[in-house]
């Protein structure tokens, strides 16, 4: 089962996201070698599976090994695919690194912010939105470690997306925060920078829970994480 279908069983499957394109075709000249596959399925059928299998085990040996230190030969090792194949659905291997993040990061956000969004009370919003991140963390350390760890580190035009979904999670938080004061929930309005210091404390303390492989954690860190962000802006009691 691939990242998508597997994040899906956490929340609702029907918003989870698709991928915003089909798996693009890298036009190449033909060499030799074959790699197996079901002779009896269609060409776009067995296209998107084998690009779907190879980006599954990169994402294994990304979080294992280190990006630099996994090259093609052990992605197409582990997925019995010919090396022509590999370069029918990539670039590179930054482009497996790429369409890896993009992949879970896409995924991800969706279901975090459905199921923030799905509260009406503000502050249930960021209850909610905070458990399911931190369930996602939690239920699939392999792909976290190459968000956190690998991809931002393969270079500055990586760091710079990772950075600015990060700051999509951010406007998240700072979305429901600002309802919440508007109704009269928690009495001091919310800064961007108040906001946005305080998700990426969360976001350093689930990169350290991955790191110490101590990831079961977090869903249970979430409650009272919820508490520190709401009474940061000072919670109005009834």
């Amino acid at each position: 089962m691939h990242a998508d279908a597997r994040l899906a069983q956490i929340g609702d499957p029907a918003v989870v996201a698709k991928p915003k394109s089909k798996p693009r075709r890298v036009v190449r000249k033909r060499t030799t070698g074959r790699g197996k596959y079901d002779r009896t399925a269609s060409a776009e059928t067995r296209f998107t599976e084998q690009h779907t299998k190879l980006l599954d085990f990169a994402t294994q040996l990304f979080a294992d090994k280190g990006f630099a230190s996994t090259t093609v030969a052990q992605i197409i090792a582990k997925a019995g695919m010919s090396r022509r194949t590999f370069y029918e659905h990539f670039v590179d291997l930054r482009d497996v690194l790429a369409q890896v993040y993009e992949r879970a990061a896409d995924v991800g956000f969706t279901l975090v912010a459905h199921q923030g969004r799905a509260e009406t009370d503000p502050l249930a919003q960021v209850r909610a939105g905070l458990a399911a991140y931190f369930s996602v963390v939690a239920a699939y350390p392999e792909v976290a470690r190459v968000m956190f760890q690998e991809y931002p580190a393969a270079g500055r035009d990586f760091a710079a997306r990772y950075q600015a979904d990060s700051m999509r999670y951010g406007t998240l938080l700072h979305e429901s925060l600002t309802l919440a004061h508007a109704k009269g929930l928690i009495a001091k309005a919310p800064t961007e920078i108040a906001v946005f210091t305080l998700f990426k404390g969360i976001e350093m303390l689930a990169v350290t829970q991955i790191a110490k492989r101590e990831h079961a954690k977090l869903p249970s860190l979430a409650p009272d994480l919820a508490d520190l962000i709401i009474d940061a802006f000072v919670r109005v009691r009834s």
